[in-house]
């Protein structure tokens, strides 16, 4: 009875000791900042294939697409609104150059939860958030986690500009300009700054 209950001890030991080891790491007020951050590594991959910042794309009639002239396309997999709605979008859209993969981004929202992710050749990073917490899972699988408190009272205010998709524009004319926050070229604070994705505008209307 014993060796039964010595043996269950160290069961019930060792797996405690790999909870520790699988629970996420804390996620810091500094951690936004940092320049080698998962989510900024990962958005920052895609800079060689992305179209330049001037440069716009042209909605396919449906807006399910839009083409580039030099070779970049989107699909997205729901019509892009026209307009776009005040209270936000969820995208979920695959950035292609020549065929190949470049960008792929995910995002759903609600009253109570929200959740981000980016795609690149550099694997994918994960922004969830809820009412209480905001977990990042990077491409290695390592999580991080803070609570929202300490987030809010975090000093570069790391809770108002949460890495993630979004867009800039998206006027009555159609045009959006859809964008990923948090992966700046650090011309400015590495939080919050702001990199365009792409434009599309809808075709010119034929008479």
């Amino acid at each position: 009875m014993q060796k039964l209950t010595y043996a269950l001890a160290l069961a019930l030991l060792a797996s405690a000791c790999g909870g520790d080891e699988d629970a996420p790491k804390k996620l810091t007020c500094e951690w936004f900042d940092q320049p080698d951050n998962c989510w900024r590594q990962v958005a920052l991959a895609a800079s060689s294939c992305l179209p330049a910042p001037d440069d716009a794309g042209t909605f396919s009639a449906d807006r399910t697409s839009c083409s580039y002239e030099d070779g970049f396309a989107i699909s997205f997999t729901e019509p892009v609104p026209r307009p776009l709605p005040e209270d936000g979008h969820d995208w979920n859209f695959t950035a292609t150059r020549d065929g190949a993969d470049c960008f792929a981004a995910r995002s759903t929202g609600g009253e109570s939860s929200s959740s981000q992710a980016i795609t690149t050749h550099a694997g994918t990073a994960k922004i969830e958030a809820t009412v209480s917490s905001v977990t990042v899972t990077c491409p290695d699988g390592t999580a991080l986690r803070a609570g929202m408190m300490q987030l809010f009272e975090c000093e570069n205010g790391a809770l108002f500009g949460m890495p993630g998709v979004g867009y800039a524009s998206g006027g009555d004319d159609g045009t959006v300009t859809v964008i990923v926050n948090g992966a700046g070229d650090g011309s400015m604070p590495l939080f919050g700054s702001v990199r365009p994705l792409f434009t599309c505008e809808d075709a010119p209307a034929t008479e």
